[in-house]
Parts: structure tokens; sequence; C-alpha cells
């Protein structure tokens, strides 16, 4: 997975891009395999570190998360656990929508008679 970082009035760490690119990499990896567009922007509001991120896949579908923490690891944890919530539950659905239209070709009932 491509991530284009953006700072704003944040000096530029490649040790916190290698951490997002692993843990966030490896999770929207596990969901789809076909290429997806991603920015992660990084800054500071007052005394908070921001992260957004603003994520694209080929089926067109958009996620976007923002998490407000003390330390940009922190943040890059919980958009991690977010991430992965939000790709699971969007995964679900378009398996269930495969399989409602495949009973629906084969004239399969789509709920089973008691």
């Amino acid at each position: 997975m491509n991530i284009t970082f953006t700072y704003r009035s944040v000096e530029k760490s490649s040790s916190l891009e290698a951490y997002a690119h692993d843990k966030l990499g490896s999770t929207v990896e596990d969901f789809h395999r076909s290429p997806i567009k991603s920015e992660l922007t990084i800054y500071e509001e007052k005394l908070e570190k921001v992260i957004h991120l603003h994520l694209v896949s080929e089926h067109g579908e958009v996620i976007e998360l923002t998490h407000r923490c003390d330390s940009f690891t922190h943040c890059i944890d919980k958009i991690h656990a977010s991430l992965k919530r939000s790709l699971r539950e969007m995964k679900e659905k378009r398996v269930s929508k495969q399989l409602k239209t495949y009973k629906k070709i084969n004239h399969e009932p789509l709920e089973k008679e008691v």
C-alpha cells in the first residue's frame, strides 16, 4: 500500500512514517488485494497531536478517520483499530451483497424456512 504523508506545522519523521506504514499497511493488505490510495495528514492542534487518514479503495469506498492524542504513535494505534473495524464492516457488507446476488441468480431462497 502506498501512503502519502503530509505534515502541517510538524517536522518530518521517518521513524513515524515507518511505524505508520508497518501498522496500517499490513491491515489494509489483509482486507484488500487491490491497490489503494491513502493519505495520512499529521499535525498539531493546540496541545493535541492529530492524525487524519483518508483512504480510497478501487471499489470507490472511502474511509476517513481522525484521532487526537498525546503522542503520534498512540494516534496511529487508534487509527489502526478504527481502520481494522471499518474494513471488516465493509468486507462483511460486500460479501453479504454477493451472497444475496448469488442466491437471486440461482433461484435459491434468501432465508431458510423453518
